[in-house]
């Protein structure tokens, strides 16, 4: 099952390869259409890296949580 990461990385990839029926998708209370490339770009990029680190704590377990005072 995909986690919620890899659907709007999926969804918005296919936006910009003009696959998708969908002309918005709404992340953080805003509405992204097909033609805002530099938005769609950025939020994809962020879901990317969420993915990644999906994956990498998905290969090694639990996560470590490091903080900095």
């Amino acid at each position: 099952m995909a986690t919620f990461a890899e659907q709007m990385l999926e969804k918005i990839e296919n936006m910009l390869l003009g696959k998708s029926d969908v002309e918005f998708i709404e992340y953080n209370g805003v509405k992204v259409g097909k033609s805002d490339m530099t938005k769609l770009l950025q939020i994809r990029d962020k879901f990317k890296r969420e993915v990644a680190i999906e994956q990498k704590f998905a290969k090694t377990g639990t996560p470590k949580i490091i903080t900095r005072f």
